[in-house]
C-alpha cells in the first residue's frame, strides 16, 4: 500500500482525517505527517486500515492499479 491509496480509501470512505485515524487505531497527527510525506507509511499501519476496512492485498493492489490508470488520462 502506498499513500495514494491510504488517502483514495479515506476518500472513498468519505472519512475526514480524524475519523479515519479513529477507525485505523492511529494519530490524526501520525495520519497527517503520512499524508504530507513527514513519516513513512509502514506495514503496521498498512495492516491495521487493512483490518478496520476488512481489504485483502489483491483488493489494495486492485485499488492501486485503478488509481493510475485514471492517473494516465
Amino acid at each position: 500500500m502506498n499513500v495514494k491509496t491510504m488517502r483514495a480509501i479515506r476518500q472513498l470512505g468519505n472519512l475526514d482525517q480524524i475519523e479515519f485515524a479513529e477507525k485505523v487505531g492511529v494519530s490524526k497527527s501520525l495520519l497527517q505527517k503520512i499524508e504530507t510525506g513527514n513519516a513513512l507509511l509502514t506495514k503496521r499501519t498498512a495492516s491495521k486500515i487493512m483490518y478496520a476496512f476488512r481489504l485483502t492485498e489483491k483488493d489494495i493492489k486492485e485499488l492501486a492499479d485503478m488509481i493510475e490508470h485514471l492517473k494516465e488520462k
